[in-house]
């Protein structure tokens, strides 16, 4: 009977958000959001290449800043585009946003079950499955073609096989394991730049394990520092701006946007108000005060739930109330954290310790992308840091006492209401999702 509970106890975390990310796949109109374009772009032209164009090719589609997503070095536009070429050479009437659309929606669901059917000692990953679900923005990312949500799932199931590594001693790692491992990091090192960041919480946690557990330096260096150097050069070669020998490329990605830009958003000026603030000598203390200081406010309700694109408005109270949520969580962690130190195993510790730099870290590359690049405050540019997030938010929870959890329980439940609400409301049923097009 526990079993059977635990099973539909999962299946509720599962179901409900990939259905609702489904429904508005298919409700949603083709341009609903304004980058969508650019991703089908990218994916479309991996259908029949396995390598990127050279730089200012022809056969792709520019911004209005004069960039195409094939030349990011993101992994999933060749891995969706041979899947797409696959499925299109069977059923060759297929609709491609929808294709790619559901390709998401697929990888939410295999996500979300990675991490509620796995079991780990140290942290409940069944938890951090339900937090993804419970920001409403995280969902609704798998319900349009985009890379973000490769990045999403990248990162976490990386988070994941790490936590279940650090389980055991490192002699006993499998090959099995190592691989599922490098593959993970790879995907990670290939996704959006956002996510790079979240590379650092998983090797800090395999560094210490190797420490504390004294482990011989040869093997150090055969299982790991060989195949993550190995991982890192194919990446470079893959995407040459993680190369230290990127200058070149930077040059040629240069003289493309003067090539393809629109006037106002070449990198030369002069720029619109929005582009290039940097250059223009706005600094970030002014960048966060345009627009009546709305950088944080924005990201904030971005990072939980802006849907279409910013046209689709929620109510402030949903904000107010997820974020009086949010709140009413750390300080029960950071609380715990003193109540139960005696029980914190490192990993946890690790985590909590780590969690608020990265975090930092994450917003301060979105301000950098607003001031040097263009002014977008938008909340997914931290999901890099979903999982330190997540340790801030709940990580005490497999040391906290009954009470404690019926406490934190209770928050996560009232997310989870809230979350699903937002997604049926503002996305399933939406009258603007299906009628918008940029």
């Amino acid at each position: 009977m526990r079993l059977l509970l635990g099973i539909f106890l999962r299946l509720v975390i599962i179901i409900p958000a990939v259905i609702l990310a489904g429904i508005i796949v298919h409700v949603a109109s083709e341009r609903v959001q304004p980058d969508e374009n650019m991703h089908l772009d990218a994916f479309a032209f991996f259908q029949t290449h396995w390598t990127r164009p050279e730089p200012d090719s022809d056969e792709v589609y520019y911004s209005p800043m004069g960039w195409s997503r094939v030349y990011t070095g993101e992994m999933v536009y060749l891995l969706y585009g041979k899947i797409g070429a696959a499925v299109l050479h069977f059923w060759p009437d297929t609709n491609l946003t929808q294709l790619y659309r559901f390709m998401n929606v697929a990888l939410l669901l295999v996500t979300l079950t990675a991490l509620t059917f796995v079991r780990c000692a140290w942290f409940p990953p069944w938890l951090l499955a339900l937090f993804l679900v419970c920001i409403p923005q995280v969902p609704y990312i798998y319900a349009y073609a985009n890379s973000d949500a490769f990045g999403i799932s990248a990162s976490v199931l990386l988070f994941l096989i790490t936590a279940k590594m650090i389980e055991i001693e490192p002699r006993k790692w499998g090959v099995s394991r190592l691989i599922c491992f490098s593959i993970l990091l790879l995907c990670t090192l290939l996704s959006k730049i956002d996510f790079l960041a979240a590379i650092i919480l998983p090797l800090a946690l395999l560094i210490f394990h190797l420490a504390r557990t004294q482990t011989s330096l040869p093997f150090v260096f055969t299982r790991l520092i060989v195949p993550l150097l190995a991982i890192y050069i194919f990446a470079a070669w893959w995407n040459p701006q993680l190369s230290p020998w990127h200058a070149k490329w930077d040059q040629q990605m240069t003289e493309m946007k003067e090539d393809h830009a629109i006037a106002g958003r070449r990198p030369t000026g002069p720029h619109d108000r929005n582009y290039y603030m940097a250059s223009e000598g706005v600094d970030y203390g002014q960048m966060m005060h345009l627009y009546d200081s709305m950088w944080l406010k924005r990201t904030g309700q971005s990072f939980y739930s802006r849907f279409g694109g910013w046209r689709v408005q929620h109510p402030a109270w949903i904000f107010v109330v997820a974020g009086w949520i949010g709140v009413a969580g750390l300080l029960i962690t950071l609380a715990a954290q003193l109540v139960f130190r005696q029980n914190m195993p490192w990993e946890t510790m690790i985590c909590l310790l780590l969690s608020p730099g990265l975090i930092a870290l994450s917003v301060f590359g979105s301000m950098y992308q607003s001031l040097h690049i263009d002014y977008q405050p938008q909340g997914r540019y931290l999901f890099g840091a979903l999982v330190p997030i997540f340790f801030l938010f709940a990580g005490t929870w497999k040391i906290e006492n009954r009470w404690w959890r019926t406490v934190h329980a209770t928050l996560f439940g009232a997310l989870f209401a809230l979350s699903i609400y937002s997604l049926w409301v503002f996305g399933a049923i939406e009258p603007r999702l299906r009628d918008m097009a940029y």
